[in-house]
């Protein structure tokens, strides 16, 4: 029967006193004050962790870090020091990670997180609402132990993080609010409404649509609430100022992230955008995953790779440029009011057949395709001239507790110099994937000099 324990994890910087949800040994049934499930408050709390995935301890948390520390931070190797000694005691000024803000999304119990913060990181473990009780309780047990590790400059918050905007991408309410609130044309015809041969086609609906789209395009490119709330608790009151309230990030770290949801990509490669859009040449992602499905990233790379195929056209340019993307968002705004106005004429005169319910079907694609292409142009204006690279290896040093394989994907956005260039770099991800070792080689990432500056900076 699975129950509530508290395991001692080992890191680099010392070990993290860490709740989660698991089968528990004969000796752990019941767990003392240190563990602190004696509280029925906390137990009523944490009910709603109690059937997410996240709330079990990730099996491979030691090797994650380890990777992390020597070949992504860069830094010395733990000589003659056991796993449990923190590195930051034997450091001789200040935490290794001291200047860095870092964002674990799907972070489950905050394990690695709160690790992250013992070396000196501003750090944001985050996930689904029902485990924010679950995360919150576990930086409160280390919380002495950040401070302590870090020498008062680690910190480490527990938030909740939707991916995806905060905005709406909507596009047919936006549409219907607009036809809502603007008298009629002349002659008699609205984005929707009218006859579908005629929706969307006269000048007055042609400028309704462009403008509801601006508009939108303008909402989403306004930081998302999740980005806000963790702006708000990295940023320390007294350094935030009204021109730069969003702090640069350093690193985003995902384990097993993308195994078994598939359908929530999209929203997490808007997230991703977003955050490294805050840093573009600084940031970078590192992505864990266990190997229990072959190729567990393959298929979210491959995203990354279409992406790369999407080529920016500055918002300034979008119509004199004949931004293909931006003639996207318009004409499928439109096609859906031909959609809208298609299947309100045909429930009016053929409710319950066969081609009221093709309408239907139609009207739900039409939805559909300008939700994607709006949010198409946004990503793609957030990256501006930037690509996705990265490279996938083995974590050579350490398997899972199960014995498991482990990949690490390091992704981030690098700057295209040329057409020639841009061409390459989307291609090269593909290559990186059949061929990793030699991607290796030609992909190193220099984040050291980055992370000198901030510790030079601390």
């Amino acid at each position: 029967m699975l129950a509530w324990l508290v395991e001692e994890v080992a890191s680099p910087y010392g070990t993290v006193t860490t709740l989660h949800w698991a089968v528990p040994d004969a000796a752990a049934d019941g767990e003392d004050d240190d563990g602190s499930l004696n509280s029925t408050a906390l137990q009523v709390e944490l009910e709603s962790a109690e059937d997410q995935l996240g709330a079990v301890l990730w099996n491979s948390n030691p090797a994650a870090l380890h990777y992390l520390h020597t070949h992504v931070f860069q830094l010395p190797p733990l000589k003659g020091r056991g796993a449990s000694t923190p590195v930051s005691a034997t450091s001789s000024s200040h935490s290794p990670l001291a200047g860095m803000n870092i964002v674990e999304l799907g972070a489950g119990v905050g394990c690695l997180g709160v690790a992250l913060a013992m070396a000196g990181a501003r750090v944001a473990v985050t996930d689904v609402k029902e485990l924010l009780p679950l995360m919150a309780h576990n930086v409160k047990l280390n919380e002495t132990r950040v401070r302590t590790r870090s020498h008062g400059v680690g910190y480490c918050a527990a938030l909740q993080w939707k991916w995806g905007p905060t905005a709406t991408t909507s596009v047919h309410k936006q549409l219907q609010k607009e036809m809502k609130g603007s008298p009629k044309s002349s002659h008699d015809s609205n984005i929707i409404g009218g006859s579908a041969k005629n929706s969307g086609s006269s000048a007055e609906d042609v400028a309704a649509v462009e403008r509801v789209m601006s508009a939108m395009v303008e909402s989403l490119k306004k930081p998302s609430d999740s980005l806000v709330a963790c702006s708000n608790a990295l940023q320390p009151t007294a350094s935030r100022t009204a021109a730069s309230s969003t702090p640069p990030y350093h690193y985003v770290i995902m384990c097993d992230a993308l195994y078994g949801n598939p359908k929530d990509w999209p929203a997490l490669l808007y997230t991703l955008t977003e955050l490294l859009s805050t840093n573009p040449d600084g940031c970078e992602v590192v992505n864990f995953c266990e190997q229990r499905v072959e190729d567990v990233e393959g298929a979210f790379l491959q995203m990354l790779d279409e992406e790369n195929k999407r080529v920016y056209v500055p918002a300034s340019q979008k119509d004199t440029a004949e931004d293909p993307l931006w003639a996207a968002v318009k004409d499928s705004a439109r096609n859906y009011a031909v959609a809208a106005s298609a299947a309100m004429e045909n429930s009016a005169s053929s409710r319950g057949t066969s081609s009221s319910s093709a309408a239907a079907v139609e009207l739900h694609r039409a939805r559909d395709e300008a939700a994607s292409a709006l949010l198409n142009y946004v990503l793609v204006q957030r990256r501006g001239t930037h690509h996705w690279t990265y490279k996938t290896e083995v974590v050579a040093e350490a398997q899972s507790e199960l014995n498991m394989t482990i990949r690490a994907t390091r992704i981030r956005w690098t700057p295209a110099k040329a057409d020639a260039a841009a061409d390459s770099s989307a291609a090269a991800p593909a290559e990186s994937r059949r061929r990793p070792r030699e991607a290796e080689r030609v992909a190193e990432q220099p984040h050291t000099a980055a992370l000198k500056k901030a510790k030079e900076g601390g």
